[in-house]
C-alpha cells in the first residue's frame, strides 16, 4: 500500500504557505493603496488605475493594477507610479516620479544631469576619475554629487534657492534615490513601492522640488534654443 501521508503533508504545507502569501500580498496592496490616496490628496491630483487584475474572481478582488497619480502640478505634468521590473527572484519594485517638460522645436538637446547624495558609490566614481561637478556652494557640494557632460548647463540650472531646497528635502525626508534631468523631464526613483506615511511626505516634498527644477530647466533650455 502506498503511503500517502508525505503527499498529504506536502499539500497541507503548500496551502499554509499560499494562505500566508495571500495575506501578505493583500496587506501590501492595501498599504500601497492608502499611501497613494494620501499622496494624491496632498498634491491635489487625481488617482487613476486600480482595476481588478482578475475581475471574474471575487475573492481575488484585492489584486488590482497599480494606481498612479498624474496631472498638472505647478504648470507641468507630474506623474507618480509604481514600477515592477524583472521576473522571478530578480524582480524589483520602484516608486517613480516624473515631471514632463514641453518639447521645444529646434532646441539644442541637453546632456543628462544626475544628482545624488554623496556616498560609497560616489566615492568609487571619484576614485575612477568620474569627478562630480563643483558648484562653489560648500554646503551643497558636501551633500551632493552632481554629474553631467555639460557642466555649464548643470551649474546654470542649479540656482542657489534650488540647492538650498535640495539640502532641506534630503535632510528632512531621508531621500533614497537619484534625480535625473533629461531632455524629456525630471526623473526620480527609489527602491520599493510607496506604502508608508514617511514616503508620502518624502514624495510630496520631492514633487514640489522637482517641479521647480523642471521649470528652471525648461526656461534655461528655451534660452539655449
Amino acid at each position: 500500500m502506498v503511503d500517502v501521508m508525505p503527499l498529504v503533508l506536502f499539500i497541507a504545507l503548500s496551502l499554509v504557505v499560499f494562505v500566508f502569501s495571500l495575506r501578505g500580498a493583500r496587506k501590501a496592496f492595501g498599504n500601497q493603496k492608502v499611501a497613494m490616496r494620501k499622496l494624491a490628496e496632498a498634491l491635489n491630483l487625481p488617482l487613476s488605475g486600480g482595476e481588478p487584475v482578475i475581475p471574474n474572481v471575487s475573492w481575488l478582488s484585492f489584486m488590482r493594477s497599480p494606481e498612479y497619480i498624474s496631472g498638472v502640478y505647478n504648470d507641468l505634468v507630474l506623474t507618480i507610479r509604481i514600477e515592477t521590473r524583472g521576473k522571478g527572484e530578480g524582480q524589483s519594485t520602484y516608486s517613480v516620479l516624473d515631471v514632463s517638460l514641453p518639447h521645444h522645436e529646434g532646441g539644442a538637446p541637453i546632456d543628462e544631469i544626475s544628482i545624488s547624495a554623496v556616498g560609497w558609490l560616489s566615492s568609487v566614481g571619484l576614485s575612477l576619475g568620474r569627478k562630480p561637478l563643483t558648484t562653489g556652494d560648500d554646503a551643497f557640494d558636501k551633500v551632493f554629487a552632481v554629474k553631467s557632460a555639460d557642466a555649464d548647463f548643470a551649474l546654470t540650472v542649479l540656482l542657489p534657492e534650488l540647492r538650498a531646497q535640495m539640502i532641506d528635502v534630503w535632510d528632512i525626508h531621508d531621500v533614497r534615490g537619484t534625480i535625473h534631468v533629461r531632455e524629456s523631464g525630471i526623473h526620480y526613483e527609489e527602491p520599493n513601492s510607496l506604502r508608508t506615511d514617511v514616503q508620502v511626505r518624502r514624495f510630496t516634498a520631492l514633487a514640489l522640488m522637482c517641479s521647480k527644477l523642471g521649470a528652471v530647466v525648461d526656461a534655461a533650455r528655451a534660452i539655449r534654443s
